[in-house]
């Protein structure tokens, strides 16, 4: 993202931070008044999934055991994974196929592979991981990664175990899934009015969201509380949207979170897939 759509992300953001910091105050301030009272929350929003791969190289017996676990996936799915050569941006050939990396009901996937005849242990920097959005790779949506990470080895004399831990996060090169952004939520009496702002989409998508029962980290129940207005993604990747909704008594201090989808389409696992997660914090 550019400097100028990072700067103009965060500064609008600060600023309704601001407003809204000055709001509260003056709330306070005529506390005695027929106002109504106010209060607000954020939430970061950050790419999902997200997680680290362990790899393990025995020099005896030249097993390598790779575990992958990763956070922000949709409940109880199939994600296809490999080792790739080169690095995230290139995305080169499968090197190793890794057990499919399998979510619970609480989006939490987990993936234990065994490779026997690795020779010359884990290279220094020509390997990469790959989560893609599965369930299979029979279409390009399926095969986009979703989660990848730069295997780095440091320890590469073939005469001792070897460890690597690599963190799986954002893929730049592939479609929405380098995003980025904020939620505001303020509450005035009983109406609750949330707005969003978000960076590096593919222009011209549009993206359901929703606020949801749970976290990031362990997204149980899962239940959607309130349903947001769809985000459309301009020529320059940002979108924002403004959703009004009434009778919402509380923010809780913790226990929301929301979830930014690849697309409108929420019946296919590609289409499902979470681009973006952030914890609601109230204040």
């Amino acid at each position: 993202m550019s400097h100028t759509i990072k700067t103009l992300l965060w500064t609008g953001f600060l600023s309704l931070l601001l407003l809204t910091s000055t709001a509260l105050t003056n709330a306070s301030v005529q506390a005695r008044s027929a106002l109504p009272t106010l209060t607000g929350a954020l939430a970061l929003l950050r790419h999902a999934p997200a997680g680290v791969a362990n790899l393990r190289w025995n020099p005896t017996t030249k097993g390598l055991i790779v575990t992958i676990k990763v956070e922000g996936l949709q409940a109880n799915t199939h994600h296809p994974a490999h080792i790739h050569s080169g690095l995230c941006p290139t995305d080169g050939p499968i090197v190793y196929k890794l057990n499919d990396v399998v979510a619970d009901a609480a989006g939490n996937g987990t993936s234990q592979t065994m490779i026997t005849n690795v020779t010359n242990g884990i290279p220094a920097t020509a390997w990469h991981i790959n989560v893609h959005s599965g369930p299979t790779l029979n279409t390009p949506a399926e095969a986009l990664p979703v989660a990848c990470g730069n295997v780095k080895n440091t320890q590469t004399l073939t005469t001792q175990p070897q460890a690597v831990t690599t963190a799986l996060g954002s893929v730049a090169t592939a479609a929405n899934q380098n995003v980025m952004g904020a939620t505001y939520l303020t509450l005035t009496g009983t109406t609750l009015t949330v707005r969003t702002m978000v960076a590096n989409l593919v222009p011209g998508t549009a993206h359901a969201f929703h606020i949801h029962a749970g976290s990031c980290e362990s997204q149980l129940p899962g239940t959607i509380l309130y349903k947001l207005n769809n985000l459309v993604a301009g020529p320059d990747g940002t979108a924002t949207s403004t959703t009004t909704i009434q009778n919402v008594t509380t923010i809780p201090a913790t226990g929301w979170y929301i979830n930014l989808h690849f697309s409108t389409n929420l019946a296919t696992q590609p289409g499902y897939d979470v681009i973006a997660c952030g914890n609601v914090i109230s204040h």
